[in-house]
């Protein structure tokens, strides 16, 4: 048992890494500039220049992906170009809607599976 236990956080970890590594990979991918959203649209090429040194984009992947885990590990995940605010904050924000969400489908996942399972009784009677 205590092996099994062993295993299975050996590939939580494993699974977390993976998941990391994509996220950061989808970030670098994705087709807008941060430092241009950060400075603004109509900010001077200089300026974005100063953003993007301020922001350590101008670092190498590894560095920029070594600086993400460390922050991941601190439980700081940066803060929103679109909100400039902690993503944390934004997170325990909208926390409440998404866990209301989460329970009524909850509950409308259980009903319907119980409906399911008491029509598959009565199909067999």
């Amino acid at each position: 048992m205590a092996l099994y236990l062993v295993r299975r956080l050996l590939a939580l970890v494993a699974v977390l890494f993976v998941m990391s590594f994509i996220v950061f990979c989808l970030q670098r991918i994705v087709p807008s500039d941060p430092a241009r959203a950060v400075a603004g649209p109509t900010a001077p090429a200089a300026t974005v220049e100063q953003v993007r040194e301020k922001m350590g984009l101008n670092d190498p992947l590894l560095v920029q992906y070594g600086r993400f885990l460390e922050g991941l590990a601190r439980g700081d995940l940066g803060t929103s170009t679109r909100t400039r605010k902690p993503v944390t904050d934004d997170i325990l924000r909208y926390a409440p809607a998404s866990l209301e969400l989460m329970f009524a489908a909850l509950v409308l996942g259980a009903a319907a599976g119980v409906a399911v399972a008491f029509g598959q009784v009565a199909a067999r009677r």
